[in-house]
Formats: C-alpha cells, sequence, structure tokens
C-alpha cells in the first residue's frame, strides 16, 4: 500500500485486518500519538506507552475508525481519546499530579470553569491549551495569537481565580486544574462532535458560527473538545515523519512483518484529505 491513501481506503484496510494496512496507520499516526503521550504522560513512561495505543487501536477498528463517510478530522479527536484512556489506564489510581494549591483545586471546578467564562471563545481555548503546559511560542504556532497576548490572559485568568492560583500555575498544575473544570459531562444541547473541525476551518455559515460561540462560551465541556480538537490537527499536520524505530516497534506489538518500516515522506495532511 504506498502512495496517496484515502482514508476511507485506509480504515478498510485497517478494519480487513492486512498488515499493510497497520503498517500505514503506524507511520500516519505514531508522531501524533508519541507527543501527545510524552506532553501529557511523561510521568508514566509517556513514550513507553507508544505500542499499547496502536494495540487498543487494533483491537477495536470499528469504535476507533468510524463508520464509513466519517472523514479523519473526526477520527483524531477519537484518536486522542484512546491516547488518554491507555494513559490514564497506566497511571492508575489516585490524584493527577501535580496538585494545585488550596482554593484552585479540583474540588472548585465550577471557579475554574466560571473564570474560563469571562474571556471570549477563542481566549478561552488560547487558555484551555495553555493550561495544559503549551507556550506561549508553541501557541503562536497554534492560534496566531502573540505571546505577550497568551502571556496577559493568563494573568487575568490568574487574577480572577485568586492570588493562590499564581503559585499553582507556576508549580505545573494548569493540566490538573484544566482537567477538573473540563470534567463535566456532555449535555443534551452540546455540539455535535463532528463540529469542531468544521468550526476550525471556516466552514459553518455565519448563524451556525454564531449559535456554536455562543454556546462554547458557556459550556466548558464543549469548549475543552474544542481545544483537544485544535490540539490534535495541530500537531498532527505539524509533526515530522514517524521513524522507522517507532514503526518497527509498533509492528512487532502488532505481530506485523517488519517491512520497509518508516516512510521516507510523509504524504502531505492536505493531500490525504483531498484524497479522502
Amino acid at each position: 500500500m504506498s502512495g496517496v491513501i484515502s482514508f476511507d481506503d485506509l480504515r478498510e484496510a485497517c478494519r480487513a485486518g492486512g498488515p499493510e494496512g497497520w503498517l500505514r496507520f503506524a507511520e500516519l499516526y505514531a508522531p501524533v500519538v508519541r507527543h501527545l503521550l510524552e506532553h501529557h504522560f511523561s510521568g508514566e513512561g509517556g513514550a513507553a506507552l507508544l505500542p499499547k495505543v496502536f494495540e487498543a487501536a487494533r483491537a477495536e477498528p470499528g469504535e476507533l475508525l468510524g463508520e464509513a463517510g466519517g472523514n479523519e478530522k473526526e477520527f483524531l479527536l477519537r484518536l486522542r481519546d484512546l491516547v488518554f484512556r491507555i494513559g490514564r489506564e497506566a497511571r492508575g489510581p489516585g490524584p493527577t499530579p501535580p496538585q494545585p494549591s488550596p482554593g484552585v483545586g479540583p474540588a472548585e471546578p465550577e471557579k475554574v470553569a466560571a473564570a474560563l467564562e469571562s474571556f471570549p471563545v477563542l481566549q478561552q481555548q488560547l487558555l484551555a491549551l495553555a493550561l495544559r503546559g503549551y507556550s506561549p511560542e508553541t501557541l503562536k504556532v497554534m492560534l496566531r495569537f502573540e505571546p505577550e497576548t497568551t502571556r496577559g490572559a493568563l494573568e487575568q485568568f490568574t487574577g480572577k481565580l485568586g492570588a493562590a492560583s499564581s503559585g499553582a500555575l507556576a508549580a505545573g498544575a494548569g493540566k490538573a486544574l484544566v482537567a477538573a473544570a473540563s470534567a463535566a459531562p456532555r449535555g443534551e444541547q452540546c455540539v455535535a462532535e463532528s463540529a469542531f473541525a468544521r468550526w476550525a476551518d471556516g466552514q459553518m455559515t455565519w448563524r451556525e458560527r454564531e449559535t456554536t460561540d455562543r454556546h462554547m462560551a458557556e459550556c466548558i465541556h464543549c469548549l475543552n473538545r474544542s481545544a483537544e480538537y485544535l490540539e490534535v490537527f495541530h500537531f498532527f499536520r505539524m509533526l515530522p515523519p514517524a521513524s522507522a524505530n517507532d514503526v518497527e516497534e509498533i509492528a512487532a506489538a502488532l505481530g506485523l512483518p517488519a517491512a520497509a518500516a518508516a516512510t521516507k515522506k510523509k504524504t502531505p495532511w492536505w493531500l490525504r484529505l483531498l484524497g479522502g
């Protein structure tokens, strides 16, 4: 299986269980899976969990890859969910380190959500990603906000939470803060999962965009999901091709032949999407 392949073709190849489909799957998605593991689960071994994610993907291809007609962008959000499930299983029971200072921790998610809701939607997304440990310089590439804007928004945000939050964020507790605030369940009026890519790509009508913006400004669940989509799609699009070592390790875990493991040239994301 070489050259440009559509997402539909890849989905069918993986569902058929053939080694070529899963080798291509590993080549395409190992970089973003590795990044998510290293960034969010370094304390659990991070990249050491890489083969486990692909083992789980192969064990449940229907649930992960979706039905015919679903696109790659929607799949990426499900892939991120799978990465987090594996990472959390590796973490085991117990509190998520590091713990925030008293007054801004998991016991007060409503306070965090209320502080976020006081910002416009785009800055809410910026803060949700900044709290996940992304630097102002990285967020400039991701969201096109100048670093000064990010730092100013974080300063305002911590001011709304109270003095204790500044030390907590400086100690790296932002991930715990946003995790606590975003644990709210999906409601009946929440945005469809398929809408986040359309929102980010500007493919909504003016009325749809206005309705979606209004909802996300008041719904921590949907704000969180939109930020998760922006994260996974950005790194899928921007990261370099998978290394030979990563693909070989995944192939070994899946019991696949160690064929030409690393792609010498990764098919551009936009060309794959056109193919799909």
